[in-house]
């Protein structure tokens, strides 16, 4: 993997994660890619063997984020609901920001098996650590008692869902956002209720 502090690799990640979340991996070429990008196909060749290379790369940098957003979360002070709090915004923040922060393909062919595994894997590796984190806040009493497993697809599933409705230039910043998704996913697990503020004020 080459090094991403490239910013040519940069731009192909993310013109890339848009072509693929709009187009989908099929309906997407390298030479799709490269147009965007106002370069040759032979150019993206000097990043990526192939167009499933390119898929297993942005899928890596997506986990990289998830994984960066549970860590940083973990080491905060507080209760469990607080980090949970803590990832939840921090993760927001970070696939608002970034195309490739909350990229996920679902093509069968978008992946070789070695790569599908890795994947899924490192996917399954977050689930398992949020899961921990809610089953300590549940110990620790912050929050309620539940399905551990089905309150961390439901997490997952509404902050996957975020990039798909905000809008940059939208009623709302990227900061107001996250503190309210946040809020309300944290209100939803929490062991006794909080106020929520509005969107729009105190934030």
């Amino acid at each position: 993997m080459k090094a991403r502090k490239d910013s040519k690799l940069e731009a192909l990640y993310n013109v890339a994660a848009i072509a693929f979340k709009r187009h989908g991996f099929r309906g997407t070429s390298l030479s799709d890619i490269a147009s965007a990008l106002g370069i040759t196909k032979a150019a993206i060749y000097n990043y990526v063997d192939n167009k499933q290379t390119l898929a297993y790369e942005l899928h890596m940098l997506s986990i990289e984020a998830s994984e960066e957003a549970v860590n940083s979360a973990m080491k905060t002070g507080g209760n469990s609901l607080t980090r949970l709090r803590t990832m939840i915004d921090i993760y927001v923040r970070q696939i608002i920001a970034s195309p490739t922060a909350s990229f996920l393909l679902i093509d069968e062919d978008a992946l070789i098996d070695e790569h599908a595994k890795e994947v899924a894997k490192r996917r399954k590796g977050i689930e398992k650590s949020v899961v921990r984190m809610i089953e300590s806040g549940i110990e620790d009493g912050s929050i309620a008692p539940c399905d551990s497993l089905l309150a961390t697809f439901v997490i997952v599933g509404a902050m996957q869902w975020v990039p798909r409705w905000f809008r940059s230039n939208g009623k709302w910043s990227e900061k107001q956002v996250a503190t309210a998704v946040s809020a309300v996913l944290g209100r939803a697990l929490a062991a006794e209720a909080y106020p929520i503020a509005k969107l729009t004020e105190d934030l």
